[in-house]
C-alpha cells in the first residue's frame, strides 16, 4: 500500500484565545505518525487515491480550580490551586489571581484571607481573564459566646402561655450554624424549634431547663 508523508500542512493553534492542536484525522486513510506540522498516513490498497482530506482538530484549554466554594473565619486563611486541564496547550500559562471584594477576601498567588464578613469570588484566569476558573468564600466572624434572649425578657410563664426564644451570637455576624433546641422536660414545657428562634409552651406548673446548641455549644435559659 502506497505511503504519503507531506510537510504542506500546518496545524495552527489560536493561542491568544486558549487554543491547541488536539490531532489529527485522515478519513481515506490511517494515520502512523503525527505532529503539528507533518503527518504520514498509508492509504488504502483498493482505493485509487487522486486527494487526501485531512482535518485538524483544536480544542480550548480549560483552567481548573482546586475548591468551588470554602468557608473561613475572620482573618483566616486557605491555599487554593489552579492549573490547566491539559499539556498540549502552548500559550501563555501564567495565572493570575484577583479577588471580586478585597475588602471581604484578599488572594495572594492562590492563598485566600478572609479580611471582614461577607462573601467574595476569587477567580483564576490566563490569558488576561479570557479562560477562568472561580471560587466562592464565604467570610464568617469566630463565634466568641452564645446568649439566649426571651421575649419581653420574661423569665416566668402561666401554663398554657407560649414564649418566643432567641439564640444570639457574639460578636453580631457570627454562625451559629445548625441550633438543636430541648426542654428538660416536656411534661411542664415543650420547645418547637425554627432555626436560630425557637417557641416554649408551658404544660404544667414546674421548673425547667430549655438548652439551645449551636455547633456542639450549648447555652441554657432557665424557667
Amino acid at each position: 500500500r502506497p505511503t504519503y508523508t507531506t510537510d504542506a500542512v500546518t496545524a495552527v493553534a489560536d493561542k491568544d484565545n486558549g487554543g491547541y492542536f488536539a490531532g489529527w484525522e485522515c478519513e481515506q486513510g490511517t494515520i502512523s505518525d503525527s505532529g503539528e506540522e507533518t503527518i504520514t498516513f498509508t492509504a488504502p490498497a483498493s482505493e485509487e487515491i487522486t486527494a487526501i482530506k485531512v482535518v485538524a482538530k483544536f480544542k480550548q484549554v480549560e483552567l481548573e480550580i482546586s475548591k468551588s466554594s470554602i468557608t473561613l473565619e475572620n482573618g483566616g486563611t486557605y491555599t487554593l490551586t489552579a492549573g490547566l486541564n491539559t499539556d498540549k496547550f502552548k500559550g501563555d500559562d501564567e495565572i493570575s489571581w484577583t479577588s471580586s471584594n478585597p475588602s471581604v477576601v484578599k488572594v495572594e498567588n492562590g492563598k485566600v484571607t478572609g479580611v471582614s464578613d461577607g462573601t467574595a469570588t476569587v477567580t483564576a484566569s490566563i490569558l488576561d481573564g479570557k479562560i477562568t476558573a472561580s471560587c466562592k468564600v464565604t467570610v464568617s466572624s469566630i463565634l466568641q459566646k452564645i446568649s439566649i434572649k426571651a421575649e419581653n425578657d420574661a423569665k416566668t410563664l402561666a401554663v398554657g402561655d407560649k414564649l418566643k426564644l432567641t439564640a444570639v451570637a457574639e460578636p453580631s455576624g457570627s454562625s451559629l450554624g445548625t441550633v438543636t433546641w430541648k426542654s428538660s422536660d416536656d411534661k411542664i414545657a415543650t420547645v418547637t424549634s425554627t432555626g436560630t428562634s425557637a417557641t416554649v409552651e408551658a404544660k404544667t406548673a414546674g421548673e425547667v431547663t430549655i438548652t439551645a446548641t449551636p455547633n456542639e455549644h450549648a447555652v441554657e435559659f432557665h424557667f
